[in-house]
């Protein structure tokens, strides 16, 4: 017996992908690869599911700003859940503006580390999931791992 994933898996799989690399132009695969399920016309999104993954994976941030991207890129033919895009105001609306016309312009220029910064922060990512994140570059700063595995006797 082969065991696959179910196809919201699937799709919650590829919207964390591309909010791992913060909506960029590495994230492309994965908003593709989400709007392929959007437009299958054997499927429904169980919403209730991605929601609830979103909110304990903590990337229920990342979903509304996948969900707004792709409102304004190639809005699929079934109607996306307005519960879960969140509405933008201040520094979130103006960065999530500079990100959409990235997009639209296919990504003319690679973003500074300061612009991934104000994504992860504004549009990506909890705030539990930046601690986490940021404790464990910082403790790769103190105590460097040479990236092999420890050998046991």
């Amino acid at each position: 017996t082969i065991r696959l994933p179910s196809r919201d898996h699937l799709f919650a799989l590829a919207i964390t992908n591309a909010i791992r690399d913060k909506f960029e132009a590495d994230s492309l695969k994965g908003m593709i690869d989400a709007l392929t399920f959007l437009f299958l016309d054997d499927w429904q999104v169980d919403w209730a599911l991605i929601e609830d993954l979103a909110r304990r994976g903590g990337f229920a941030k990342g979903l509304s700003c996948f969900l707004k991207l792709i409102q304004h890129v190639n809005p699929p033919p079934a109607p996306l859940p307005g519960q879960i895009i969140k509405p933008y105001h201040g520094a979130t609306a103006i960065e999530f503006d500079h990100l959409l016309g990235e997009m639209l312009t296919l990504f003319p220029e690679e973003p500074t580390m300061f612009t991934r910064l104000k994504r992860e922060t504004l549009l990506t990512a909890e705030p539990r999931t930046i601690v986490w994140k940021n404790l464990r570059r910082l403790k790769g700063l103190v105590s460097p791992s040479q990236g092999l595995p420890s050998e046991s006797s």
